[in-house]
């Protein structure tokens, strides 16, 4: 025990108490505190604490946070009290509320004493937990560390301009990650991110953060840190965090607008422009009515996404995709013309015979009343049918170019180019149909077509 000082002493013969209800105990308290009998001390104090309104005088409470801190940090006594430390940070929350300032705990005689001793304690505790691989001690010891290393900075107590106390909020971010903390770990990564901090090394604590917002679906929080994290990084690239996001956050009408809007700026990269084809079919899948005019529109986004990934990196799986979704678009349309005219022949099959000439009139004007909406629907259906063949030609064509010479496919190529090959070979051989009787040049060009890819096709 180190001697009092006279200037200590005369102090705390200056000193007065606002214990109003127990002043001889406040001088037990006191005297046993600087003669060190700090096992009396804590006597003392736990019996003025007991006392009404004792927990809402700050000098009281002052007092048992500087005895605690002592005991707490004392071999002997800790043993004493093995769960004085789970109080002692509630106890100093409860100060701050009652003093902002910190006036008391900062002035003689405790001068941010009992602060240095429980943030040393709790920063011992949380490293010799993190070595034993204790995620979750270690995050309740240096969450508490870390809190009340915010109270040194905000104080500057270091003399060092205030400054991040990055090892303790780190190393709160790093206990609460490893203890599955998401919300916690976040909480301590945001603190850091929010000074800029960190090096080439860092990058996973600003992926960690945008992972963490993400699944939170904070879409003001992770813009923020997107954006900080592409100006701490500017040669790493963050874009699928932020797909992630709108794939799992945004509504399709909030998907759409992001895609139209960064479209026209030009600013979508191949990944975004697959990312966002994909979500579109799947939104399509999953639409309960798929034949609506919205649901239409979103299929051929879908196809536009597939195409614009294609131009800019010729690859032919987004090829592929593209001229699916098209074949696709030829499928829907051949099964509506076919069913417009089994309709047509049930029409036909089923309409009366009238043998009475003024009758038979009436029927097959009715007939063709019947017929004639279903005759134009096909008219169009056709026009639109040949167009969807050209364009699924064109796209799937496109695949079956850069495949062919590639000696070794992955599954995914393979199966693609072997479901190529077969579709031209039935889209030539629809266009083959439809050109004959009609244009023979045209019927044996297209005949060679589909015989070519079908050839294909049945040697796989």
């Amino acid at each position: 025990m180190k001697k009092i000082t006279t200037s200590i002493l005369a102090f705390l013969l200056l000193t007065t108490f606002s214990f109003s209800q127990s002043s001889d105990l406040v001088k037990e308290v006191t005297k046993n505190y600087f003669i060190g009998k700090l096992d009396a001390a804590k006597t003392e104090i736990d019996k003025v604490m007991s006392m009404p309104n004792s927990s809402s005088n700050v000098e009281a409470l002052a007092w048992q946070m500087a005895i605690d801190a002592d005991v707490i940090n004392n071999a002997a006594l800790s043993a004493k009290y093995p769960n004085l430390i789970n109080s002692w940070l509630d106890n100093f929350k409860k100060y701050e509320t009652l003093e902002p300032s910190y006036s008391t705990i900062s002035t003689p005689p405790f001068n941010w004493k009992p602060v240095g001793l429980m943030y040393d304690k709790f920063f011992n505790d949380g490293r010799a937990a993190y070595g034993e691989k204790n995620w979750a001690d270690a995050y309740a010891s240096y969450d508490q560390c870390a809190h009340l290393a915010k109270v040194i900075m905000k104080k500057d107590l270091k003399k060092n301009g205030g400054a991040l106390d990055t090892v303790a909020i780190l190393m709160s971010g790093y206990s609460a990650q490893n203890a599955q903390k998401v919300k916690e770990a976040v909480y301590y990564y945001s603190i850091a991110a929010d000074t800029k901090f960190g090096g080439a090394n860092d990058i996973d604590i600003y992926k960690y953060l945008l992972f963490g917002y993400l699944e939170a679906n904070n879409k003001e929080k992770f813009d923020k840190y997107y954006a900080i994290a592409k100006e701490k990084y500017p040669n790493e690239s963050f874009e699928e965090y932020n797909l992630e996001f709108i794939s799992k956050n945004m509504t399709i009408d909030e998907k759409l607008n992001y895609y139209n809007t960064e479209d026209a700026k030009g600013t979508l990269s191949v990944t975004a422009y697959t990312t966002f084809g994909d979500v579109f079919v799947a939104y399509k899948k999953a639409d309960q009515d798929p034949t609506s005019e919205k649901s239409k529109m979103i299929h051929q986004k879908a196809i536009d996404a597939f195409q614009k990934a294609f131009n800019k990196n010729n690859n032919p799986m987004t090829a592929y995709n593209a001229g699916i979704l098209l074949y696709n678009n030829f499928s829907d349309f051949d099964d509506a013309y076919r069913n417009n005219v089994r309709e047509m022949q049930s029409i036909n099959s089923n309409k009366l015979v009238e043998k009475d000439p003024k009758k038979k009139a009436a029927a097959e004007a009715k007939v063709k009343v019947q017929l004639e909406p279903l005759k134009k629907a096909n008219v169009d259906i056709d026009v639109k049918m040949m167009a969807s063949a050209d364009d699924a030609i064109t796209w799937l064509e496109k695949t079956y170019t850069i495949l062919k010479d590639k000696s070794t496919k992955e599954k995914v190529e393979e199966t693609s180019y072997r479901n190529s090959v077969k579709f031209l070979g039935q889209l030539y051989e629809y266009k083959r149909e439809k050109a004959k009787s009609k244009d023979p040049k045209a019927y044996d060009a297209f005949d060679a077509k589909s015989k070519f890819y079908f050839a294909i096709f049945d040697k796989l």
